[in-house]
């Protein structure tokens, strides 16, 4: 995708097109060696809780980033197919933690958080479910959609780069 992109404009030698990759590389890295510096603390700290508990920390036994590392250990492929057949009141206990903490991610958080959204279907089936995970990947994967903004452009660049560095296709 992007070797498409850089083809189609103008005709850059070799040496310069190497020189430009070179500094945007360093870029990256001089953005990722500082990035406590460079941005807002909030950004780290969910990430950090999700190691801990990763890392088989028991600090945050009991809360929402246990309760999901749990549930994706348990399931397996068993586990979804018996996860589709639940009754519809397990699906609103799973789901009504997400909205309580983006309650307070918007309402009670000093830093709140770009990716916290509410659900537009109530969770009371799998249906519904589903429908809120569908909704869920559009918001994320597409946020200028949702974000006509240069934060919103911005996250679009990283989200198409991520996708970009995935499905590229290596020459045989």
């Amino acid at each position: 995708m992007l070797r498409k992109l850089i083809a189609s404009g103008p005709l850059l030698s070799r040496g310069l097109r190497d020189a430009i990759a070179a500094c945007l590389a360093l870029l990256y890295v001089g953005v990722y060696a500082n990035a406590r510096v460079l941005l807002p603390e909030f950004i780290f700290r969910d990430a950090e809780k999700i190691q801990t508990q990763i890392g088989g920390g028991s600090t945050y036994d009991g809360s929402s980033f246990d309760a999901v590392g749990k549930l994706y250990q348990a399931l397996g492929g068993a586990g979804t197919a018996v996860f589709v057949a639940l009754p519809n009141a397990a699906y609103s206990l799973l789901q009504q933690l997400r909205d309580l903490a983006v309650d307070y991610l918007m309402y009670a958080s000093p830093f709140g958080a770009r990716t916290s959204f509410y659900n537009p279907l109530p969770p009371d089936s799998f249906v519904h479910f589903a429908g809120n995970y569908a909704y869920s990947l559009v918001r994320l994967n597409l946020p200028v959609l949702f974000s006509f903004d240069p934060k919103g452009f911005a996250m679009q660049a990283l989200v198409a780069l991520f996708l970009g560095a995935a499905w590229r296709r290596v020459p045989s």
